[in-house]
């Protein structure tokens, strides 16, 4: 009976505790009357991408090289239209603060229409 027990409660626990997709972003889009702000959420494996990317970027501590890295990678791989098709201009990437343990990284991308 108590091994019974014992695996209904593991079972509960690895169901309540699912992981999150390591290769999933989250964004929310709002339009502000100067562009659109977006809140993205990438996965810590946005790292791997950038590594791809940007070979250049294997080994290096460089902060600002990564940063350039970002948004070009940003800038070539998220696009956004507005409603004719045309593809609206990234002008800049804010990396915002962590809150807490997360296994994700938090950026404001702002674009012009």
């Amino acid at each position: 009976m108590i091994k019974f027990f014992l695996t209904a409660c593991m079972s509960m626990v690895s169901i309540l505790c699912h992981a999150h997709n390591a290769n999933e972003a989250y964004f929310n889009i709002h339009n502000t009357t100067s562009g659109v702000i977006v809140e993205a959420k990438f996965p810590w494996a946005i790292r791997n991408a950038l590594l791809t990317a940007h070979s250049e970027l294997e080994g290096s501590v460089d902060e600002v090289l990564f940063k350039r890295a970002f948004f070009s990678y940003i800038q070539t791989h998220f696009i956004l239209t507005n409603a004719n098709k045309m593809p609206l201009t990234l002008l800049k990437v804010n990396k915002n603060q962590p809150n807490g343990h997360s296994h994700q990284t938090n950026y404001q991308l702002y674009i012009c229409f």
